[in-house]
């Protein structure tokens, strides 16, 4: 959603007599049937009314605040995710497996979540918090990770 205020004042210069109407919700209003919306994850939807677009690609980051790692170490490779607590995003498509690629190489780790949660900001909130190693798009999380109150880890994957 920051991105997409973010975004507002060029559209809004370039179609002057449009309104924009925004409603965040982990699902699609039912009562009102929206021109346009915009979602995260999903390849596909189980209403058959909705015409789905890939729009881009987004990285996903493992971060934690430096508290968290302070107190717990960090993870030197993906299998040590599995003595962290993690914060889980449980709208995603599979949510307690990560899936993470180096190069040409690729792999799944199963994960259990310390926190789970349908909401992004929730987890976000949970990890400034030192509650754990959360994943999210880096767009999501880029102003704390420049600010440090995030720490990424696992870079290379």
């Amino acid at each position: 959603m920051m991105n997409i205020a973010q975004a507002l004042p060029e559209f809004s210069e370039r179609y002057p007599n449009l309104s924009v109407q925004i409603v965040t919700a982990n699902r699609y209003p039912i009562s009102s049937k929206p021109a346009s919306t915009s979602r995260i994850c999903r390849e596909h939807e189980g209403d058959s009314g909705i015409t789905v677009r890939k729009l881009a690609d987004n990285r996903r980051v493992l971060a934690a605040a430096p508290g968290y790692f302070a107190a717990h170490g960090k993870p030197a490779t993906p299998e040590a995710l599995h003595q962290h607590r993690m914060l889980v995003y449980n709208f995603a498509r599979n949510p307690y497996e990560l899936h993470l690629t180096r190069g040409t190489e690729s792999l799944s780790i199963g994960i259990t979540g310390m926190l789970e949660a349908n909401d992004g900001q929730v987890i976000r909130a949970a990890a400034l918090a030192g509650l754990g190693i959360l994943t999210q798009p880096l767009y999501i999380i880029y102003d704390v990770i420049a600010a440090g109150r995030l720490v990424p880890v696992l870079s290379d994957w």
